[in-house]
């Protein structure tokens, strides 16, 4: 069994839930922590183009933060760390695409595929995280694609 979750549904419909989930069905939503500490593989996805946040650094920032639109956090004990929602962005999406002999990690032997941000990640908060300009270089299959 393998999870793909989107937090970023939190940040776009957590506000929603609350009318038309009950408590117990709020405290299941999205449970990234008990699926990751349970052993099931995790991958992130941004659901694109159904939701408005493309950017991988979104993604790692509403897993980390689970709050919506309105600032209301959602069963925070859910929460990943930083470099378990990096890990579910590219690891897990590799392992979710049956991809991780060949993408999600750099390798020897695997894509050249890496994102550049112009500022460390690892040291931004979620609120930091959201509003993380774009990529300042993106490379894949070791040629750069983007450049800021």
């Amino acid at each position: 069994m393998v999870i793909q979750s989107n937090p970023t549904f939190i940040r776009m419909s957590g506000d929603y839930f609350e009318q038309v989930f009950t408590k117990k069905q709020m405290d299941r939503v999205i449970v990234d922590r008990e699926w990751l500490d349970a052993g099931i593989p995790l991958a992130y996805g941004s659901d694109a183009p159904t939701t408005p946040w493309y950017k991988p650094q979104i993604t790692i920032a509403a897993g980390m933060a689970r709050m919506t639109l309105s600032g209301k956090v959602i069963n925070r004990e859910q929460a990943l760390t930083f470099q378990e929602a990096l890990r579910a962005c590219t690891m897990g999406a590799a392992y979710v695409a049956h991809e991780e002999n060949i993408k999600g990690s750099i390798e020897i032997g695997k894509l050249g595929d890496i994102t550049v941000w112009s500022q460390d990640p690892t040291a931004a908060t979620p609120k930091e995280l959201f509003d993380l300009p774009d990529m300042f270089i993106t490379i894949i299959g070791s040629k750069i694609v983007h450049q800021a």
